[in-house]
């Protein structure tokens, strides 16, 4: 959930949704594959248009039925249909939780550091993300302001390659290009 996924919940129960671009799109196949037996229609293309940036946009998609073991997740991650990171997310972060966040919003920024990109997420839970990853993981990063509002968790050289054996082996192969050796 700190990546693309996001969760709706429409009356009781709650359902995931996942979006890709088209380069993404064996990987959002094989999420589709975690998920099939909650999915009733196979992945199909949407189409949205960025107004400010006046350019149309397609997206390969799919949802999951409502179901209330979603509800869970619903209710950790989201505050007035809000996406949040949960105060308890130390308990939440593992090798693998860590890789689908990389996968979905990691990727190097062009000068030699790998990015964790948390646009939605405020500067204080990103602050309690950083802190996760050390005490989780022993990883050191910062703080990158990206805009007003927006940042991302950047990783130097050394927690870089302890970041990379951690999620690695968890990687889809149509996405290990965001994890370079030689950077």
């Amino acid at each position: 959930m700190l990546g693309d996924g996001f969760l709706e919940r429409e009356y009781i129960n709650t359902r995931i949704k996942f979006k890709q671009g088209e380069v993404h799109k064996s990987y959002l196949i094989y999420l589709y594959s975690l998920f099939a037996i909650y999915v009733t229609n196979k992945p199909y293309i949407e189409k949205s248009y960025h107004k400010i940036q006046q350019k149309w946009y397609t997206r390969w998609t799919f949802k999951t039925l409502s179901f209330p073991c979603f509800n869970y997740y619903y209710d950790l991650f989201y505050i007035n249909k809000i996406k949040v990171v949960p105060s308890n997310i130390r308990n939440l972060l593992t090798p693998i939780s860590l890789a689908y966040w990389a996968m979905d919003d990691g990727g190097y920024d062009g000068v030699g550091r790998f990015l964790l990109f948390t646009n939605n997420f405020t500067k204080t839970k990103v602050e309690l993300l950083i802190k996760t990853l050390k005490k989780c993981f022993d990883l050191d990063t910062v703080i990158r302001k990206r805009s007003t509002d927006k940042y991302a968790i950047a990783f130097g050289r050394l927690s870089y390659i302890k970041l990379r054996k951690i999620i690695k082996p968890y990687f889809h192969k149509s996405i290990l290009y965001k994890l370079p050796i030689n950077k």
